[in-house]
């Protein structure tokens, strides 16, 4: 769950994974507290905290927020105390922040939106291709370093219709398209299988890779657009493949890879129509440890299609970022080990501060894929990448992927 809490210059709240659950936990339920002012002060900070998290996607309830917040404050205020230590810098650092957003929001709102930066404001120096490696940047609202990177990214590639489309957003708090909605006026289309918000054009979906062409083509999605999101735990290079053949065109694409599955070989996990995902949360309550295709083989795909490979994040999350190589030769760009599945990997490593570890070179321990779940991104344009059923029961798909 994303913290949602930077402001200008990227800066984040320092503090432990669990906290942003916690604090919409407690503001949620902030009346079972008891009434010292060390709660009240947790009170009034997650409150500002869940209004921060939801102020362009409920703004309703943003506001009810701040007023319970407000509220707490003249309590406190009344009985002659205050906000003490830790608590009045946070509550501040979250005001801020949300006073920021409000500022990029009406920005937002002009027809053409404000121009996404070519220089980085918290550095005023000129953006590059090996900005987008700048190591420790901050998330606003996605996870790892996806929207500081893209953000700079756009800077050097520059934007067109600023019309975007993710899929597999949950409720959108955290995704990749939000910030360039809320601070660049984009506008586009989010699906999720389990939410729905029409307020933000948030629409419930099981997308799959049967369906997804028409539902882009009901949902108006223009052939050519600036960017793809899609985060669907498995099956992201096959809904690609999909809208390949549909002719959608983004000119950014983003989307997850096997962390599992080795790096450099070229090699998917097949796709079956048998909801694994949920096989799998249901008896081990965790996601499938076998999915989806390796870096080198997502990149041949994407190469075949006229994409480059730019990016990659190995820690936390497991995603690729492709950018439209005519993009690329239109404004002369060549980014660090573009199309380099090993120089990309030991650059991840650098972004994140982290020992040589990101990418996977094998299979976990004892997990060895049967060949017949395997499929090559030859095979793959070739129209070859379903699995065969004969002889995969839905347990014995639990017991390989799972």
């Amino acid at each position: 769950m994303s913290l949602t809490v930077s402001i200008e210059g990227y800066v984040n709240l320092k503090a432990i994974s669990g906290i942003s659950e916690s604090l919409h936990v407690i503001a949620s339920h902030d009346d079972v507290l008891k009434r010292t002012p060390s709660c009240m002060g947790v009170r009034v900070m997650s409150n500002v905290f869940t209004a921060r998290r939801l102020l362009d996607l409920r703004p309703d309830l943003a506001e009810t927020h701040l007023r319970v917040a407000d509220l707490i404050l003249d309590e406190i205020a009344g009985e002659g105390a205050q906000v003490f230590g830790p608590w009045a810098g946070l509550v501040r650092f979250l005001r801020e922040g949300l006073e920021a957003q409000r500022g990029w929001m009406a920005a937002a709102l002009a027809e053409t939106g404000p121009p996404v930066p070519s220089a980085l404001g918290h550095l005023s120096v000129a953006l590059r291709p090996f900005s987008i490696w700048e190591p420790h940047v901050a998330p606003v609202f996605s996870e790892s370093q996806k929207d500081p990177v893209l953000e700079r990214l756009f800077g050097l590639v520059g934007v067109t219709n600023r019309f975007y489309v993710e899929v597999g957003t949950q409720n959108g708090v955290q995704c990749n398209s939000r910030y360039f909605r809320v601070r660049y006026g984009f506008k586009g289309v989010m699906m999720d299988d389990s939410y729905q918000n029409l307020g933000v054009n948030l629409s419930r979906h099981f997308v799959t890779p049967a369906n997804i062409a028409d539902l882009f083509q009901k949902s108006d999605v223009p052939h050519e657009f600036d960017l793809l999101s899609l985060d669907t735990d498995g099956n992201e290079w096959l809904l690609w493949l999909s809208l390949q053949r549909a002719g959608y065109r983004p000119r950014v694409v983003v989307l997850e890879y096997g962390e599992h599955v080795p790096y450099q070989e070229d090699v998917f996990v097949r796709y079956t129509t048998l909801p694994v995902h949920r096989l799998c949360l249901s008896h081990f309550e965790n996601m499938p440890e076998i999915a989806g295709g390796s870096i080198s083989g997502i990149m041949a795909l994407g190469n075949s299609w006229g994409y480059s490979l730019v990016w990659l994040v190995a820690s936390g999350t497991s995603d690729l970022v492709f950018v439209r190589q005519d993009v690329l030769e239109q404004k002369g760009l060549t980014f660090p080990a573009q199309d380099n599945p090993a120089g990309l990997c030991a650059l991840a490593d650098y972004q994140a501060g982290n020992p040589p570890r990101s990418c996977n070179r094998q299979w976990p321990e004892k997990r060895q894929p049967a060949q017949e779940l395997l499929a090559t991104s030859a095979q793959i344009l070739q129209g070859d990448f379903g699995l065969r059923s004969e002889g995969w029961s839905a347990s014995r798909l639990r017991d390989a992927f799972c």
